[in-house]
């Protein structure tokens, strides 16, 4: 007895299927297997096998849809990718059998090959309460998991500027943290009326869309978020790993 979730998986690959065992009483474990396509993404497909008789349809959602939660947690953790929301493609229960159509999507900035190495990851974190009790209670990173599932650049640019922004408290912090992380970053003159400092370019740029004026380039704007919004990606997810983290070293923090 199985349930089977399809994806459409983009930037992210294995050749050989990855098989991890579970510690739950009612599932052996789970299989994760990659089919490249013609197209620009390739599928996915995440199944469970259980271990007890499972009687319908309902019952095998219900065991494994936190599990499967869990999965895509981790692999957004691990690999920083973007996974929408889980179809059935199909399941055989005691009550019944079906083959379905569906999907979701997991898109990464890199076409990446998952190594041994991160199997073994996966395998061992799925079977610890640690990291994933961390992402599942982490606001940030569920804000984070949402945002990314965003196909629009330009709105995507700005939530994302807007997390890191609730994350540091103010645009200083903000800025502060940029610079550090990349010390080439761009710097421009602000804009503000009477203000004399300099914005990063990811700030200077979501000024200029938070404060039009009649001088604004819309489509300018807009290009420099579709620019940008991968490298900000990046600043964003590296800074709710340092949180994790620096939770996971200081638990009373």
């Amino acid at each position: 007895m199985y349930i089977q979730y399809k994806t459409e998986a983009k930037g992210i690959k294995k050749k050989e299927e990855l098989q991890i065992p579970l510690n739950t009483g009612s599932i052996n474990y789970v299989k994760l297997v990659f089919e490249e396509t013609k197209g620009i993404y390739d599928n996915l497909f995440v199944t469970f096998y259980f271990s007890t008789t499972v009687n319908n349809l309902q019952d095998a959602e219900t065991i494994t849809k936190p599990l499967l939660d869990d999965i895509i947690n981790l692999m957004v953790y691990k690999f920083n990718t973007t996974i929408k929301k889980p179809t059935i493609h199909s399941y055989e229960v005691e009550a019944a059998k079906l083959i379905a159509t569906g999907s979701i999507k997991l898109q990464n900035l890199q076409q990446y090959e998952l190594t041994e190495t991160d199997h073994s990851w996966l395998c061992s974190e799925i079977n610890s309460l640690a990291l994933i009790s961390k992402l599942k209670l982490n606001v940030h990173f569920l804000q984070y998991k949402s945002i990314m599932t965003v196909e629009d650049e330009i709105s995507r640019f700005l939530l994302l500027y807007g997390l890191l922004y609730e994350i540091k408290g103010n645009q200083s912090s903000v800025d502060t943290y940029i610079k550090a992380k990349e010390p080439n970053v761009k710097m421009l003159q602000t804009t503000r009326s009477g203000q004399n400092y300099l914005e990063t370019i990811y700030t200077w740029w979501r000024n200029q869309a938070q404060h039009m004026q009649s001088t604004t380039d819309i489509e300018k704007v807009t290009q420099q978020f579709i620019n940008l919004v991968d490298s900000l990606q990046e600043l964003v997810f590296e800074a709710i790993k340092n949180q994790i983290s620096y939770h996971q070293t200081n638990p009373s923090a």
